[in-house]
């Protein structure tokens, strides 16, 4: 299946009738793509979750889930990468509400502290809790007043203050992210962007003396830890865009958008990384996007909607031989590898094969008179699993078109297991063999053809 991520804007314009032509082309295909979303698609709809709203706000949320079938991309943070898993909106909401009631709990120091040393007490370690105690009541010399001596308990509850004031309040960001601009804006002409504008941004920020390249300023706001974490470092990324001023995101404190936004854009931005295609409105979103993919040699197309309907139309043809003869006939393999058995050449098809495949690699034999055809989907991205639909689509479309007599159910709940590889060989009547292998991350289909082509 296509994986194809749409941004909120996007799937607002869909539900409101704004979108029919995009509408009309899904639903004509929908067996065809798989649409997850994320939870920044229901952070996005916060906004609108008050008293005299419910019934739209949540009628919204029902929208979101029917449109992406209940799939969603979640960040693992312990294994360091996302995966792909079946629930509704709603239950998203409830878990992002229970979330921001900790952070709540956990920005009051005082309500907190308590709490760590009522728990050290009842552990009967009645010497760390009072070192406990004595640590919150150590002298601190006070940032914003350097004569005044405070209480670390006081600096505590002040930065969780000024934390809590800048993702919440669109005005605070403003100022901060002014404040930054006046040392870190980039020049003006970076207002007309190429793929390649991270490179000219890391050639500006040498320049300044204080860092090497783009990479190294993002990381100099990150501990080593977050460094290794693809989505702190991705964000970061995103963000630092914002504040070299590149097509910053637009701040409203009058309608409540600030900082909190801008890191759902970037979110967005993340899970996009893990599809076919991002599909965006917001030019602004689109610029950042695609520079960023490029830097990270991230392959995920990034369109609009009349681009999606327009590329895709052009690559939803079903005959594979054609695609290809044509890949072979008419473009440049992309690479070549020669030894002494045989010689490799791969080759990047114009269209998905079985809605899935996106590159042919031919082997032809030294030695023997055969072609081997390795149908490979190799568009670097984020994404290193499956959903269980696109296992199930390609093994139904694979045995569709070669009339195969298998046991399909067998193979689906084989393929489906995870990390072994699983493999089936098939005839191909007049033709060839078949192989299909792969885990539950990817496909690898090997035809087999014992002639001279």
């Amino acid at each position: 299946m296509i994986r194809i991520y749409f941004d909120s804007d996007v799937i607002n314009n869909v539900h409101s009738g704004n979108l029919s032509e995009l509408e009309k082309f899904l639903s004509g295909h929908r067996e065809k793509f798989l649409i997850p979303y994320s939870a920044a698609h229901v952070l996005d709809k916060l906004p609108s979750d008050t008293p005299n709203n419910q019934d739209k706000f949540f009628e919204d949320l029902d929208f979101l889930s029917q449109f992406c079938d209940n799939k969603i991309l979640v960040y693992e943070k312990e294994k360091g990468f996302a995966s792909g898993c079946i629930t509704e909106a709603r239950n998203v909401l409830d878990e992002i509400r229970k979330q921001q009631k900790l952070k709540e709990e956990f920005s009051n120091v005082g309500r907190l502290t308590a709490c760590i040393y009522e728990d050290v007490l009842e552990s009967e370690e009645s010497e760390l809790a009072n070192l406990w105690k004595a640590l919150l009541e150590m002298p601190y010399l006070s940032p914003s007043d350097k004569s005044k001596i405070i209480p670390f308990k006081e600096h505590w509850q002040n930065v969780m203050d000024e934390s809590q004031a800048i993702s919440k309040n669109p005005s605070v960001y403003k100022e901060k992210r002014e404040e930054l601009w006046t040392k870190f804006k980039l020049p003006t002409h970076f207002n007309s962007w190429t793929e390649d504008s991270i490179s000219m941004i890391s050639d500006e920020i040498k320049k300044r003396g204080e860092h090497a390249d783009f990479f190294a300023l993002v990381e100099s706001n990150l501990d080593e830890k977050d460094r290794k974490d693809r989505f702190s470092y991705f964000l970061n990324c995103y963000h630092t865009l914002n504040n070299l001023g590149f097509y910053s995101d637009e701040i409203k404190p009058k309608r409540g958008k600030g900082l909190m936004n801008h890191l759902q854009d970037g979110t967005h931005c993340f899970f996009g990384a893990h599809c076919d295609y991002f599909v965006v409105t917001d030019q602004k979103l689109k610029a950042k996007t695609i520079v960023l993919y490029k830097a990270l040699n991230i392959h995920t197309k990034v369109v609009s909607p009349e681009e999606l309907v327009n590329d895709l139309t052009l690559r939803l043809n079903p005959n594979i031989v054609d695609w290809i003869a044509l890949a072979i006939n008419n473009n440049k393999p992309v690479d070549i590898q020669i030894d002494e058995e045989a010689s490799k050449y791969l080759y990047r098809l114009d269209g998905f094969v079985f809605d899935y495949f996106t590159h042919v690699e031919v082997h032809k034999s030294n030695q023997e008179n055969y072609y081997e055809l390795w149908l490979r989907k190799c568009y670097p991205n984020y994404s290193n699993f499956m959903f269980y639909e696109e296992h199930d689509s390609v093994i139904r479309e694979l045995h569709k078109y070669f009339n195969l007599n298998l046991e399909v159910e067998k193979m689906i709940d084989e393929f489906k297991k995870g990390k072994d590889v699983h493999q089936f060989d098939f005839l191909i009547e007049g033709r060839g063999i078949g192989r299909l292998s792969g885990t539950g991350r990817d496909f690898v289909l090997c035809l087999n053809f014992p002639f001279v082509a």
